[in-house]
C-alpha cells in the first residue's frame, strides 16, 4: 500500500494501465507497451480485462486506505483490499504485524489472512483448499470482539461462515456475500 502511494511508483503503474488500456502513450508508456510486447502480450490478450480490473481495484484500495504502517493503518488498508477483492493483498498488509503480535492478537490477525486466502482460493475453483482455510479462519476468529482497533472483525467472520456453509455444501448457489462488498455491508 505504501508502495503505490509512491509518486514515481504510480506513474508506472498508469503507464502499464494506459499500455493495457490501450491509451495514447508517453514516452515511458511507450517503454511500458515495449516491454509488454517483449513478454509476449498483445494488446489484446485475453488477461487485459483482468488486468484493467485490477488496476482499477488498487487504485481504488489505495485511494480509500490510509497511509501508514501501524496496526489500525494495516487494518483499514486490509478493510480496503478486502472490499476491492484484492485477497492475496489482505495477506500481505497483515503479515507484518502478525509476525510481531502475541496471543489472542496474533491468532485474530492470522485469522483475518486465513479469511482472505480461503476467498482467494474460493475464487480460483480451488474448493479443498477454501474449505480449509475458512474453516481455520472461523475457528480463529471465534472469540475475537466485533470490532477490534476499528477494525469490523464481525463482518468477516459472518462472511467466512457463509463462504464455509456455501462450500461444505457444494450447492449450485452463487457464492456468499463477501466481507466489506456490497450486500456484504
Amino acid at each position: 500500500m505504501q508502495c503505490l502511494r509512491d509518486s514515481g511508483f504510480r506513474a508506472v503503474l498508469e503507464e502499464v494501465r494506459a499500455a493495457v488500456e490501450g491509451l495514447p502513450a508517453s514516452r515511458s508508456g511507450e517503454a511500458a507497451t515495449q516491454i509488454l510486447a517483449e513478454a509476449g502480450f498483445a494488446r489484446d490478450a485475453p488477461w487485459t480485462g483482468l488486468a484493467r480490473h485490477r488496476l482499477a481495484s488498487y487504485a481504488a484500495a489505495v485511494s480509500a486506505a490510509p497511509v501508514g504502517v501501524g496496526l489500525s493503518a494495516r487494518l483499514s488498508q486490509a478493510r480496503e483490499l478486502f472490499r476491492a477483492q484484492l485477497y492475496f493483498e489482505v495477506h500481505e498488509v497483515l503479515e507484518p504485524p502478525w509476525m510481531k503480535a502475541v496471543g489472542r492478537e496474533k491468532a485474530w490477525l492470522q485469522g483475518l489472512i486465513q479469511a482472505a486466502v480461503a476467498w482467494h482460493h474460493a475464487d480460483s475453483g480451488n474448493c479443498r483448499g477454501a474449505r480449509s482455510l475458512s474453516a481455520a479462519a472461523l475457528e480463529k476468529l471465534g472469540d475475537a470482539p466485533d470490532v477490534w482497533n476499528g477494525f469490523e472483525i464481525g463482518i468477516v467472520r459472518r462472511a467466512v461462515d457463509g463462504l464455509t456453509r456455501w462450500l461444505v455444501e457444494e450447492s449450485g448457489r452463487s457464492k456468499p456475500d463477501r466481507p466489506f462488498v456490497e450486500g456484504g455491508r
